[in-house]
């Protein structure tokens, strides 16, 4: 019994200095090439640059019987809260779909960047990868899809500042997936 106590307090003790040299730029490249499944969180509390840029879902669908590619549809993250009030200055769980979209943006581009050689020789590398999982099934689920033999896929777009009058820019596009 013992045995397996000393075993899982050293696997915790283990991740949790593996994830505190993960904060760090020095030491993040080591501890990257050993984190196959994400399992040591990167925490990422600001923007590189604040208040640039925000990401805007869609979805797309296809309908294979008659070969046809439907319009994006934008996903609205935002929720119907409008009102503003002074506790959102501290707590504020409606910006939570947003902060998700932007972390698992982020991590699918690095992610996409470093491993790119690998990407292009299996797209499954990618497909597997858990934001990347976490996005189609999110996206999969939030309509009806447009008619019975249909596959989907999620688009992201960056848009720069709120009364920026540019055109959003695709950042990353998924291949199609078949819904289950």
């Amino acid at each position: 019994m013992i045995v397996v106590e000393i075993l899982i307090v050293s696997f915790f003790l283990i991740w949790g200095i593996a994830t505190l040299f993960y904060q760090f730029r020095a030491t993040e490249m080591y501890i990257s090439i050993y984190n196959y499944f994400s399992l040591v969180p990167k925490w990422t509390f600001f923007a590189p640059i604040p208040k640039t840029t925000d990401y805007v879902l869609y979805y797309q669908d296809y309908d294979i019987d008659t070969d046809q590619v439907f319009d994006p549809v934008e996903i609205d993250l935002y929720g119907n809260e409008t009102r503003f009030a002074i506790t959102k200055l501290i707590w504020n769980p409606e910006k939570r779909p947003l902060k998700a979209l932007t972390d698992m943006t982020s991590l699918l581009l690095k992610y996409k960047k470093k491993h790119r050689r690998k990407i292009d020789k299996n797209s499954l590398v990618l497909e597997l990868y858990t934001p990347y999982i976490v996005l189609v099934n999110f996206v999969n689920n939030y309509a009806q899809p447009s008619s019975q033999n249909c596959k989907r896929r999620f688009l992201i777009y960056s848009t720069y500042g709120y009364f920026s009058t540019d055109d959003p820019t695709k950042t990353f596009e998924s291949y199609f997936h078949e819904f289950d």
